[in-house]
């Protein structure tokens, strides 16, 4: 449970740097920007798994 919410954190961090990287007009808001983050850390962190790298 621990790790789930350390990934949720890493992905929460991740799409804000990603947001203030590269601000502009994009249509996706800041909640969706951090939604999309967690997202990707979720399946980053799956995949990793499944492949043995963690």
């Amino acid at each position: 449970m621990l790790a789930f919410i350390g990934t949720l954190i890493v992905g929460l961090v991740v799409g804000l740097i990603a947001r203030a990287i590269k601000p502009g007009d994009d249509s996706m808001g800041w909640i969706m920007t951090i939604v999309l983050g967690i997202a990707g850390s979720l399946i980053a962190g799956y995949v990793g798994r499944a492949l043995g790298w963690y």
